[in-house]
């Protein structure tokens, strides 16, 4: 006897309601999980698109480029009457009065996202991008890439006594003339860095499968695919339900075959990836708020994550002689490259994703600016003076101190026509599709946990409706 016959009708209205859910909570979120899935490929795999791009002109106004908007502009040096102006649209060069400009980018990667730019008092300039560090000497119109030490990818820079100090997420590293290779140094890590593993950190890695290593990375992207087809599967099997009856007769055998294909490959690969489907669909769920809050602890095991956070940044102070590193928890003083971090209680706030903005005035005084705003910070007296509470991509000293939004950039500067043409990443634009900031920019977080949370009951209403019943 495989069951109680009277329990029957109340599995039969069940599997009814889960059917209705299934259908109707499945239909409006196919195109959701798909764009979830297809993105989550591009990111496991960006190196593969590098260099591809999507025209901006089909994509939300926040995505327009103008007045060195989005990251365009993040600072300027002066080098004599030359003014050169970085950012992620590479280095250009520019008068004082930032009218005209003209690309300084030879032996620059194609596209390069430059992070940093300082110049040395000769005036040989050096520049940090997403993936290395160059030199341009004095005289020279093409940059020299600097050979970086394994894993290390530099975010920021400084100059202090003739040397470059880079830094990143794996730590601190120096140049020194001739400027060719960068050695890393040992620096200990600060009182209050993380001690342990970190939950979040165990998350992420589980949810790309970098837990596992390239056999964890290869099982996500079959998720992924198999997330696709179910998509594509669930949606034709209930348009072409909605069409057979319309079918004339010689369609309605191939609609037929091609009904009990559909719904055949859906109900396998639901029933075989059910819970490799939930457990990546949780694991993103997870990672962005409210939930993120939920797994933001330390493990007391497990690698501990960098105190250095995603892109620090790296400055020297000529007032009082230290330098200052913005790291994952707010802004640290070392007295030598080789001296124990202390946090900076009265610091203003920074974002841990990166702080475009440390500029040192000639009183002493900086200015500090990151997507928590602008600061001007006087260490001298302990004060910090807010300036703007919008997120700043960048600030220039020029035409009198002119700070660039990360939304609204610049107006008060000219930016080259050609720049506002330039095509939108397409690792960003996946990142963008992935993390629902495409729709809802900032307030992108509600997105994904209401589309987990339905992503959720469709994979498990899916699942109680092909499940075998056993007694």
């Amino acid at each position: 006897m495989k069951g109680d016959n009277s329990t029957m009708p109340i599995m039969k209205t069940t599997k009814h309601t889960c059917r209705t859910w299934h259908l109707w909570l499945g239909l409006p979120c196919c195109l959701i999980l798909f764009l979830y899935a297809v993105s989550g490929l591009v990111l496991q795999h960006d190196d593969a698109f590098s260099g591809l791009g999507v025209s901006r002109g089909i994509l939300p106004d926040s995505y327009r480029l103008e007045h060195w908007n989005n990251g365009l502009m993040r600072g300027t040096v002066r080098v004599g009457e030359d003014v050169y102006a970085y950012g992620a649209a590479g280095v250009y060069r520019t008068t004082p009065e930032m009218k005209d400009y003209s690309p300084a980018m030879d032996g620059l990667p194609k596209e390069a996202d430059v992070r940093d730019l300082a110049a040395a008092a000769d005036g040989r300039l050096f520049c940090t991008t997403a993936e290395s560090a160059y030199t341009l000497a004095p005289g020279e119109k093409v940059w020299a890439a600097i050979k970086m030490p394994k894993k290390m990818k530099p975010s920021s820079l400084c100059l202090k006594d003739g040397d470059v100090y880079l830094v990143g997420r794996s730590g601190l590293a120096r140049v020194q003339a001739p400027y060719a290779t960068a050695e890393k140094l040992d620096t200990p890590l600060p009182a209050d860095a993380p001690q342990g593993g970190s939950m979040l950190g165990l998350v992420k890695d589980l949810h790309h499968g970098k837990l596992f290593g390239t056999v964890g990375i290869v099982v996500v992207d079959i998720i992924a695919l198999v997330f696709v087809v179910l998509c594509i599967s669930g949606f034709l099997y209930w348009l072409l339900r909605m069409l057979f009856p319309r079918l004339g007769a010689s369609l309605r055998p191939l609609g037929g075959r091609s009904l009990k294909l559909n719904l055949s490959t859906h109900r396998f690969l639901g029933r075989w990836t059910l819970w490799g489907l939930v457990l990546v669909t949780v694991t993103g769920w997870f990672l962005m708020k409210p939930l993120r809050s939920a797994i933001s602890f330390t493990l007391p095991a497990g690698e501990a994550p960098s105190w250095l956070g995603k892109a620090p940044a790296v400055r020297y102070d000529a007032a009082t002689h230290d330098f200052l590193v913005a790291g994952g928890a707010g802004l640290y003083s070392l007295t030598a490259p080789s001296a124990a971090p202390v946090r900076i209680a009265d610091a203003p706030k920074v974002s841990g994703k990166g702080v475009p903005v440390m500029l040192q005035l000639a009183d002493g005084s900086w200015i500090i600016g990151s997507s928590e705003g602008l600061f001007k910070w006087n260490r001298s007296n302990h004060s910090v003076e807010a300036l703007a509470d919008s997120p700043v991509g960048g600030y220039t000293v020029e035409c009198g101190g002119v700070p660039v939004f990360s939304r609204g950039g610049a107006p008060a500067l000219s930016m080259p026509p050609a720049l506002a043409e330039q095509p939108l990443p397409v690792k960003q634009l996946a990142k963008d599709l992935h993390t629902g900031k495409i729709l809802l920019g900032p307030a992108s977080g509600p997105y994904v946990f209401v589309t987990g949370l339905v992503s959720l009951v469709c994979l498990l209403t899916g699942w109680f409706i092909i499940r075998r019943r056993r007694g």
